[in-house]
């Protein structure tokens, strides 16, 4: 089985579209999975399993090669939607298919965040219109943070939030996060073995405390390189990393771009395009 956290979208296709009531899709079959989140309007999506209604606010996702029907319903307002057509790679950059994925796709999901999530479909589609330099990986990585949260809605996991003993220290580590810590500094806080921070970690998170640590210092280093006057090698000395290209490695591990490619090439558009990592 594939983890769905460890996928990424190749997107064939993104754009914005309004749509008259009563128009329909299908009978159809699509070759790729679409993502589909619904602004205005009320949508039927029918598949073999029945019909799901889709309102403002909904994503809908259809699978490959499923038989279906997509009709913006009579009696609502007019419709407007953006779609994202994609193929779903693992990290070895080899398709997968769906059946190998270790949940299950829903075929509707609520955005728990829909500003935010309108935000990264628009961003997607207007970005797929042009011919900029990077536009097909800031597309693409626009995209799979879309997937992300819908397989998020998805998982078995508990999504509920923290316990409270993993609040802590979370809460511990974005407080030092400046200072040389790791796992056993973490336990002498809490009072744990390290084993057992470790057990919680990937309990409840899917990520070891090192992963974690490394993942807030970049989302620290990132939010700084948003502003204008602070360099690369001052973001990793004011986020914690007391060695540069360490700094830069994890940076383009957890992001997918080095630091210096987002600093140089995406500057002016990139608070508009991720929003501050809070």
């Amino acid at each position: 089985m594939i983890e769905m956290s460890k996928t990424c979208p190749r997107v064939r296709h993104c754009r914005y579209l309004k749509t008259p009531v009563g128009t329909t899709w299908g009978p159809r079959k699509i070759s790729d999975l679409e993502m589909i989140l619904i602004i205005e309007g009320i949508f039927h999506y029918i598949d073999e399993n029945g019909i799901v209604i889709a309102n403002p606010g909904d994503i809908v996702t259809i699978e490959p090669d499923k038989e279906h029907l997509f009709v913006c319903k009579k009696g609502s307002p007019d419709g407007i939607h953006i779609c994202a057509h994609f193929d779903l790679l693992d990290m070895n950059g080899q398709s997968c298919l769906i059946n190998q994925l270790d949940c299950v796709l829903k075929r509707c999901v609520t955005a728990e965040n829909f500003d935010y999530i309108r935000m990264l479909f628009e961003q997607a589609a207007q970005t797929f219109a042009t011919y900029s330099k990077f536009h097909a990986d800031i597309v693409n990585t626009t995209v799979r943070l879309i997937w992300l949260q819908v397989i998020q809605k998805c998982s078995s996991r508990l999504l509920d939030g923290m316990s409270h003993n993993l609040q802590k220290m979370v809460d511990y580590v974005r407080a030092n996060i400046t200072k040389p810590i790791n796992r056993q500094d973490i336990a002498n806080h809490i009072g744990y073995t390290p084993e057992h921070i470790n057990y919680l970690f990937k309990k409840e998170l899917g990520i070891t405390p090192s992963r974690f640590i490394n993942r807030e210092r970049v989302i620290c280093a990132f939010n700084l390189l948003c502003e204008k006057d602070v360099s690369i090698k001052q973001a990793a000395m004011q986020s914690g990393f007391s060695s540069n290209y360490y700094f830069c490695r994890v940076f383009k591990n957890i992001f997918g771009h080095s630091p210096g490619k987002i600093k140089k090439y995406l500057r002016r558009d990139i608070k508009h395009f991720y929003g501050k990592y809070q």
